[in-house]
């Protein structure tokens, strides 16, 4: 859970987090893709994860420090160990994207039509995760890459974000995911002609009320 990965290590700096990047998760055909036996085209056209689980199955499990697998028995250890957590769909936005943020881990988040959490919310992932990013760049490359952005001091300035900005995601008492939940509604609302919200009068701006703190939440969004 994301308080049991809060414990565990939610605040571990980058440097004390001895996985480059991590995943866990099911992988359809994986053996067959492992082998060679599908174009990436193919793996890039797959439905289910579209493509971004198929892709790291293919070109990320060997890589020094990188570690994609289809299970674990230790997942809080894991996320909490990872410097970079792969945060892939199944059949709709999971719950590894929530269990990356509570442990500290950078999410990186694949690009997807799909939206993602409160993604109609005008949360800027881009200030503590890696969204955003095509599944054929899941390659080979990717290693090179994240060292790079390490390096240049990037994966600390994230990570130190997430720390704030994961209890927009979190549930109480750890976090706000409930306002933000009813705050998503409401924008959601607002954008309706005939919606409740502007039955009420209520505009975007006044859906960030919703939030305890706004003044100083609304400012992360």
């Amino acid at each position: 859970t994301a308080a049991s990965l809060l414990r565990q290590g939610g605040a571990r700096a980058i440097a004390d987090r001895p996985t480059r990047f991590f995943f866990a998760g099911k992988v359809p055909d994986g053996e067959a893709i492992a082998a060679g036996n599908y174009s990436e085209a193919k793996l890039l056209a797959h439905p289910y994860s579209e493509g971004a689980r198929q892709m790291a199955w293919r070109h990320l499990r060997t890589p020094p420090g990188f570690k994609v697998v289809k299970s674990t028995p230790h997942y809080a250890t894991e996320f909490t160990q990872a410097q970079v957590c792969l945060a892939a769909l199944g059949q709709g936005w999971g719950i590894r994207a929530i269990w990356a943020m509570a442990a500290g881990c950078v999410p990186l988040l694949p690009a997807s039509p799909t939206a993602y959490f409160f993604g109609n919310g005008g949360v800027n992932y881009s200030r503590f995760a890696l969204p955003n990013v095509p599944a054929s760049e899941l390659d080979a490359a990717l290693p090179r890459r994240l060292d790079n952005a390490r390096d240049a001091g990037l994966l600390d300035a994230l990570q130190q974000s997430l720390l704030v900005h994961r209890r927009l995601f979190l549930w109480p008492p750890a976090g706000l995911a409930y306002h933000m939940t009813l705050r998503e509604l409401c924008r959601r609302s607002s954008g309706r002609p005939q919606g409740a919200a502007a039955a009420h009068g209520w505009a975007r701006p006044a859906c960030d009320r919703l939030l305890p703190e706004a003044e100083h939440f609304s400012a992360l969004l």
